[in-house]
């Protein structure tokens, strides 16, 4: 996720694209010169009724990439700063410094923030707040069903995406409103 091009993004205004009302339109790639980006319907209505523009872009219908987990940088920003904000609240300042130091040298995909807390509940608090709804997890429906699995895969993906850049940014993102 490139943040330069998400705050580029939102404050763009060339103009606007169709309607996003139709139930079966899932988001639009943003298209600029540093690539593609996926804006999901939600936020890109946002960003449109409040006169910016996601232009030049191209709609995704249901369908259009199969199975494929599209996240979306307007939600990975939003969750990555509400998920900032709960470790800053968590943490100590000093506990929060240690997590910044060892975060530089630990492996992917790790996060030495739970060696201070359980950062999952920070996460689950945070997407709480983000979207005022809460996670869905695999208890929430049956594991044998596709859609109920690809909604936890999609908001799973969001998580991870949101956790590596928050801590990437040293937990220092605040919220842009999309």
């Amino acid at each position: 996720m490139n943040r330069a091009s998400l705050l580029r993004l939102a404050t763009h205004a060339l103009g606007t694209p169709a309607t996003n009302a139709h139930p079966d339109l899932q988001g639009w790639h943003h298209h600029d010169g540093t690539g593609a980006l996926y804006i999901c319907a939600a936020c890109a209505g946002s960003m449109m009724a409040r006169g910016h523009s996601i232009v030049p872009a191209t709609p995704l219908w249901k369908g259009d990439f199969g199975s494929a987990i599209l996240s979306c940088v307007v939600c990975v920003d939003r969750l990555a700063a509400a998920f900032s904000a709960e470790v800053r609240a968590t943490l100590t300042p000093e506990q929060l410094a240690t997590v910044v130091k060892r975060n530089k040298t630990i492996r992917a995909g790790c996060c030495a923030t739970h060696d201070f807390c359980d950062s999952n509940v920070c996460m689950i608090d945070a997407f709480q707040k983000a979207f005022g709804r809460e996670w869905h997890s695999v208890e929430d429906g049956d594991e044998n069903d596709p859609v109920h699995m690809a909604r936890l895969d999609a908001e799973t993906e969001l998580c991870n995406l949101a956790w590596d850049a928050a801590r990437e940014s040293e937990f220092t993102l605040q919220e842009v409103q999309p």
